[in-house]
């Protein structure tokens, strides 16, 4: 299964000025239902479209150096530091797509 049909069609329903509201839940053309990681099919469909940026929300507060502490807000990251998090497991789960 590709992603690509899907973000021909987002391609075009934003041409006609529309905004397109996709499911992370696709189907091949033989039934079989997939869950698409939402945050890379946001990715690609912004790759496509030419977007300069993706936003992404979530419901948590940020990268915090210590999970189980809200204070260690990190309040600044660049691109090397945000791997090294990674590989220390301070960063994972549904936040490594993400990246």
């Amino acid at each position: 299964m590709e992603i690509v049909s899907m973000v021909l069609a987002g391609k075009s329903i934003v041409n006609d000025d529309h905004i397109p509201v996709i499911t992370s839940v696709a189907s091949d053309e033989f039934g079989q239902q997939y869950n698409i990681n939402a945050d890379t099919l946001a990715g690609e469909l912004a790759t496509t479209l030419g977007g300069e940026k993706l936003i992404l929300l979530t419901d948590v507060v940020g990268i915090l150096e210590d999970r189980d502490n809200p204070s260690s807000l990190v309040k600044e990251v660049d691109i090397r530091r945000v791997k090294q998090m990674m590989e220390e497991g301070k960063i994972g789960g549904g936040m490594i797509p993400k990246y």
